[in-house]
């Protein structure tokens, strides 16, 4: 398993702000993501996986800084999604994905 974003800070996706990490060396190859945050306080995602040797998971942790559990995950790319409070599971991901997060 994979963990994106684990420790970021919730400050650094208050609204207007951007996090990004280009090709992260990892055990499984290079890894390059981005977090946008928007003023609605949703969260754009977007993955480019490693391809060396594909974690079987990607877990994407986003911690909102008003604590807000998320409610929704639309995913363009291909992949199996599943979400549970802050954390977004990636399963079967082998080409960059794009995910639009909104909170509750």
């Amino acid at each position: 398993t994979l963990w994106l974003g684990q420790a970021i800070p919730r400050d650094w996706l208050a609204a207007g702000k951007r996090v990004a990490v280009t090709d992260a060396p990892t055990f499984f190859g290079p890894v390059s993501y981005s977090i946008d945050a928007s003023a609605d306080g949703s969260m754009r995602v977007q993955l480019s996986p490693p391809t060396r040797n594909g974690p079987k998971e990607i877990m994407v942790r986003l911690r909102d800084p008003k604590h807000r559990r998320i409610a929704r995950v639309r995913l363009a790319g291909a992949a199996k999604i599943k979400f549970l409070n802050d954390t977004v599971r990636l399963s079967e991901v082998g080409s960059p994905v794009t995910l639009d997060i909104t909170f509750k």
